[in-house]
């Protein structure tokens, strides 16, 4: 028995086939389809099935809110918005689908990697169309009631500015960026409104977006607002390689559920 673990992303697609014992037995990518829309990622699936017709799990992960597989959240992209991709993709290929955010994935498959699956994690992406966050609270994933859990754009901050205004650098095509003493002092007010709340172990933050210089700017500043000994690890990681982690989790225990 073979599983899928595949998630999109801007520009590419990245996949992932492993077996029932968690042995990867091909990674890949291919272009971009968050774009175009969900018949392009229904052939590349197409193709990976044709050329593994023994598998028998999908893991999709996608940069948006996701209720029971379908997509009820997603900034900029509005052809994949209330799209029911485990519903349509389960009815297509016969073939069990779980649907997950990609904080939510990225969180799991960290706390997976790590053999970290009971503690308290938040994991950070400040990511090209908005920043999102993975929430892990003594081992179980945080959805909340309408699955909204994590979006930490929307977390007010300075006067009227949210989250996402506030590491926003104008004539950048909006992009989130570390770049400033107002960005990083934005980042250590949510990890300190982390703390008061969750109390997590390490607060995880993606290895493309941040250094280790930038880590410890964000760690002196965060010790401005919460006392150092309740301060969380501040740690880097592998996003991608987290992500799938997750993804190939979630595809194994969707796996062994349909064969009981």
């Amino acid at each position: 028995m073979l599983g899928l673990a595949i998630y999109v992303d801007n520009n590419e697609t990245y996949y992932s086939i492993f077996n029932c014992i968690g042995e990867v037995k091909e990674q890949g990518k291919n272009p971009g389809v968050i774009q175009q829309g969900v018949q392009q990622l229904a052939d590349i699936v197409e193709t990976i099935i044709e050329r593994y017709p023994k598998l028998r799990s999908i893991a999709i992960g996608v940069p948006g809110v996701v209720n029971n597989g379908k997509i009820i959240l997603i900034p900029t992209h509005l052809h994949f918005l209330n799209y029911d991709l485990k519903g349509e993709f389960e009815t297509r290929f016969q073939v069990p689908v779980v649907v997950e955010n990609d904080m939510n994935a990225s969180v799991f498959g960290f706390a997976s990697n790590f053999e970290i699956e009971n503690d308290t994690l938040v994991y950070l992406n400040f990511g090209k169309i908005g920043p999102g966050s993975g929430i892990m609270i003594n081992g179980e994933v945080v959805r909340g009631r309408t699955f909204f859990s994590g979006e930490i754009a929307f977390v007010p901050q300075y006067g009227n500015h949210s989250f996402q205004q506030s590491i926003q650098l104008e004539g950048r095509n909006l992009r989130m960026v570390l770049a400033g003493d107002h960005q990083i002092n934005a980042v250590s007010r949510l990890i300190a409104t982390f703390v008061a709340i969750l109390n997590p172990r390490a607060v995880i933050f993606c290895d493309d977006e941040i250094d280790e210089a930038l880590l410890t700017r964000i760690a002196d500043k965060s010790s401005a607002y919460i006392p150092q000994e309740h301060l969380p690890k501040l740690m880097i990681s592998n996003w991608r390689q987290d992500y799938l982690a997750g993804l190939q989790q979630l595809a194994l225990k969707l796996m062994i559920t349909d064969c009981i």
